[in-house]
């Protein structure tokens, strides 16, 4: 199908230069509320990384891609090919940097505070809530994923164009993508025989227990967890009746169970508003994850129009393959993949199944807020025996229970499971609850205990030479060389560890025996100097390692050496008063001081010359007691020596030996008198000089001598017995 308008490309370097149009003879856009927004084009052009491609859609907004993979192809038509991927240009603030920043209000004064240094603003921000957040050490594109994850909704760009060159770029943060308004209705077996419907592997939940933060007791540390029961009519958990009758298990009694899970909340300190976060939770809990996979084509020969469909439009949908009732299901158009040349198009709305991304996404956030792992630390933490050796146990229980099957093929490698597999596929024969799997091939090792949707393997786990990936890890001592991914830190950034830099931190509000260590520290070193807190550390300097104390970090040895010391002040002795201060001086120049008995002896500067440009080094001198003796300058060619008198390296005492190199050379010894008084040689002359009416001077001319207004002298080859000076 032809579209009515082409739509054109342009092709921009990453500097803004505008390179003309491109050639194009493929252009596939896929754009998904998952954060997907990627271009693939065909072209003529030898694009380079970082290009900006920029096209304007059928509705009317305009759209900035960067080129981010590509190859260059020549086949047999003889004419080369670039096949180029790009991506949303929001992408380039990866290269942006946030050092240190604690945004807090709406998610508009959050989004402003990341963005500060980018060329990108803040678009269209309706999320609504206030919230607090900490973004340290961490790229531009990382603190926007914080933000999201913090204050909630979903990301949109918004890029102006001018017809020449791109005008504006902004973010913003919407509640909600697409349009809500005009929700559109489809039924499995009627209108929608031709779409694909994929169901995920997790299943629908109906009651869920709700746990907010653990309850401070009087000891000063934390037992059971909030929960919401006394405003609940007793009950912590919350429950869709109707969703258990479909979605329940028998009970073995001709009742059903409910199919239950647990919602946590790490930071939630209020029953009210736990009580509403759970049933909100429910709600998106209790359907199954449902994918439909439709052709736009396909749609238009049922007679449906999807032009002006959009990522994130709502869309109602009544399954009847669950029941024959039917359930209804809410939905959105989650992807819209689309051919920009030939108008073709494929639509994906209601729920995205769980694909390797959404296994990723857990395992950060696991990582990030370990909420799943606290709700199992919880869970044991009323035993009086290590959960750990607990589950060992029950696993070498269920490792001694079951039998084993295997399959082993050049394309497969070796698979074993506890169910029957086919020879073939390596997949069991008939599915049920409880299955692993265990795949051994050239790549390494990897692991399932579930199908996924599209009935294969559901691989989570994962070893091979470089790394292991796995959703949960459950040790009892773990010994690495090193750990990396970087910080160690509290939702705050109050209490850190940074893996990388060695920099870490504790609040002065972290309870130690039920005191802070603010209230630790004032009973422990009232009325007591640094250097009796570091004697008592040290064992009066004869323990020798690092000690930290009311959040100061001491070091003691006896043989130190390190690659880079950042310091103001180097002292012989803890509070003694000989020390050197690095950086700038007493005077207030760049450079160093050192103190002897707390007086300023000697300064080492650096200077510039007054007839250089302003503020370029390119000298260094030595003072007494803020009084210049010795510069060296290479603007000027020149090092002066000079009684410390005067103030300043650019003025000149009276008594000095200055010497300067170049064309204009000279050196000189002065005796006092004003400048007057001393031995004076350039290129030109040499002059002893007493004061200005009586000297010597020699140059090419011959050799001169004054007293007063009368002398002699050789002058051009001639002696004359009587010159005249006037």
């Amino acid at each position: 199908m032809a579209l009515v308008r082409r739509i054109g490309f342009t092709r921009f370097s990453r500097w803004g230069e505008n390179l003309g149009r491109l050639h194009v003879s493929e252009a596939l856009h896929a754009d998904a509320l998952d954060g997907t927004d990627e271009l693939k084009v065909t072209c003529d052009e030898d694009l380079q990384k970082g290009d900006r491609i920029v096209w304007v859609d059928l509705q009317g907004a305009c759209h900035e891609h960067m080129v981010d993979e590509f190859e260059r192809v020549h086949d047999d038509s003889g004419k080369p090919k670039t096949k180029a991927t790009c991506i949303n240009s929001i992408a380039e603030t990866w290269d942006d940097w946030v050092d240190d920043k604690r945004p807090s209000g709406s998610v508009s004064v959050a989004l402003t505070s990341v963005l500060t240094g980018t060329r990108w603003t803040v678009g269209t921000c309706d999320q609504g809530g206030t919230a607090s957040q900490t973004f340290y050490h961490q790229s531009v594109r990382e603190a926007i994923a914080g933000i999201l994850k913090t204050w909630g909704g979903e990301l949109e760009t918004l890029v102006v164009h001018d017809g020449s060159s791109i005008v504006s770029r902004r973010v913003g943060i919407r509640a909600k993508r697409g349009r809500r308004d005009s929700a559109k209705r489809f039924t499995w077996t009627k209108d929608l025989l031709s779409v694909k419907r994929t169901v995920a592997s997790d299943n629908p939940k109906t009651r869920v227990y709700g746990y907010g933060k653990g309850v401070e007791t009087e000891g000063g540390g934390y037992g059971r967890r909030l929960t919401f029961g006394s405003i609940n009519g007793g009950k912590d958990y919350v429950e869709d009746a109707e969703a258990t009758r479909i979605w329940g298990h028998p009970d073995g009694g001709g009742g059903i169970l409910p199919a239950v899970c647990s919602y946590v909340n790490e930071q939630c300190e209020d029953a009210a508003q736990l009580l509403k976060e759970t049933r909100e939770y429910l709600d998106r809990a209790k359907e199954p994850k449902v994918t439909y996979v439709a052709s736009v084509i396909d749609l238009y020969a049922f007679g449906r129009s999807w032009e002006g469909v959009g990522v994130g439009d709502d869309v109602a949908i009544i399954d009847r393959g669950f029941s024959d009732e039917g359930i209804r299901l809410r939905g959105r158009v989650s992807k819209i993949e689309r051919d920009l040349l030939t108008g073709d198009a494929t639509v994906t709305f209601g729920t995205l199944t769980d694909t390797m991304a959404d296994m990723w996404q857990g395992v950060s956030d696991a990582i990030s807020g370990n909420s799943q792992q606290n709700a199992i630390y919880d869970a044991a933490a009323g035993t009086s025996v290590s959960w750990l050796i607990q589950l060992q146990a029950a696993l070498n229980a269920q490792f001694n229970a079951v039998g084993t099957y295997k399959v082993e093929t050049f394309e497969l490698g070796t698979i074993w499971s506890n169910v029957p597999i086919d020879a073939e596929t390596g997949l069991p024969i008939r599915a049920t609850s409880g299955m692993w799997a265990v795949n051994i091939n050239g790549a390494g090792i990897r692991l399932a205990a579930n199908l996924a949707s599209d009935g294969q393997w559901d691989w989570r786990t994962f070893i091979t030479g470089s790394q292991v990936s796995a959703d949960a890890i459950n040790t009892g001592t773990m010994r690495a060389e090193r750990i990396r991914a970087g910080l160690l830190t509290d939702e705050r950034g109050r209490n850190y560890w940074d893996l990388s830099t060695g920099e870490f931190a504790l609040s002065s509000a972290v309870k130690v025996g039920g005191q802070t260590v603010a209230q630790i520290a004032e009973d422990k070193v009232s009325g007591q100097t640094q250097r009796d807190i570091y004697n008592k550390l040290t064992n009066n300097g004869r323990t020798q390692g690092i000690y930290l104390s009311n959040g100061l970090i001491y070091l003691n040895g006896e043989y130190i050496r390190a690659g880079t010391i950042s310091t103001d002040r180097i002292e012989t002795t803890r509070n003694s008063k000989t020390y050197m201060n690095v950086g700038m001086t007493s005077d207030g120049l760049l450079g160093g001081s050192f103190f002897a008995n707390g007086s300023n002896y000697l300064n080492l500067c650096s200077l510039h010359a007054t007839a250089s440009p302003d503020g370029e080094l390119n000298g260094c001198g030595f003072e007494t007691f803020n009084k210049a003796f010795l510069r060296a300058n290479t603007y000027w060619r020149d090092v002066t020596l000079e009684t410390p008198e005067i103030d300043g390296f650019m003025t000149m005492s009276n008594e000095r030996l200055a010497m300067r190199s170049g064309s204009g050379w000279y050196v000189n010894l002065l005796a006092g008198g004003q400048g007057q008084r001393g031995l004076f040689m350039d290129g030109d002359d040499v002059l002893l000089k007493f004061d200005n009416t009586h000297y010597i001077l020699i140059n090419p001319n011959g050799v001169q001598c004054r007293c007063g207004t009368n002398g002699f002298g050789w002058l051009d080859g001639k002696f004359i017995d009587n010159l005249v000076w006037s």
